[in-house]
């Protein structure tokens, strides 16, 4: 049985290596210019510290400070036509936006990053139906106001002008690449014997 440890271990690098692809896919297939940001890649060493004393603090501005610091997005993407967008990127199960938007984790979470960083916007990557959906925190958690960015991905990010050149740039630099990387893990990790 895997005890919790190595389970919260093994979903961060699992969520790192799909957000490494999402970079790698707006850099090398888009000609986007990232800038890496999250609590992980900028305050890495101090991050455990940070949440312990988010959860031990009594004082309000130390809390506040450290929330906004813990819910910044992992990065800001600047685009071949010089536009800035912050980028939260979530690994998920896609589904039907009403019932995503429902739920109460989702709505928290959402929440929570959108208060401090108003502009941001969620990529969620959902692998096992090789998709990708977005929410802008600029616009209204409805369905009217977010389909757009939820069913039809090509329709914000820079460089894709329609459904089909999207679905070449998802498999080409993201599905595929990220299939591969599995195969080889685990392939690689099956020669290794326990000891």
């Amino acid at each position: 049985m895997i005890n919790a440890k190595i389970n919260r271990i093994s979903n961060f690098l699992y969520g790192n290596s799909v957000q490494e692809s999402i970079f790698n896919a707006f850099c090398y297939g888009l000609d986007h210019r990232i800038i890496q940001g999250g609590v992980e890649h900028k305050f890495g060493a101090v991050n455990k510290y940070l949440r312990n004393t988010a959860a031990s603090t009594s004082d309000k501005e130390t809390f506040l400070n450290i929330e906004k610091i813990r819910k910044e997005p992992d990065c800001i993407m600047l685009t071949p036509k010089n536009n800035v967008i912050e980028l939260e990127i979530k690994c998920k199960h896609i589904e039907h936006i009403d019932e995503f938007l429902q739920r109460t984790y989702n709505r928290t979470e959402i929440d929570n990053v959108c208060r401090y960083h108003s502009t941001a916007r969620f990529l969620y990557v959902d692998i096992e139906q090789r998709k990708l959906a977005s929410l802008s925190c600029l616009l209204p958690m409805v369905k009217e106001c977010q389909y757009d960015n939820w069913y039809h991905p090509w329709t914000w990010i820079e460089g894709l002008n329609n459904e089909q050149e999207y679905n070449v740039w998802a498999n080409e630099f993201i599905f595929e690449p990220i299939k591969k990387a599995a195969e080889k893990i685990v392939h690689k990790t099956s020669k290794v014997v326990s000891k």
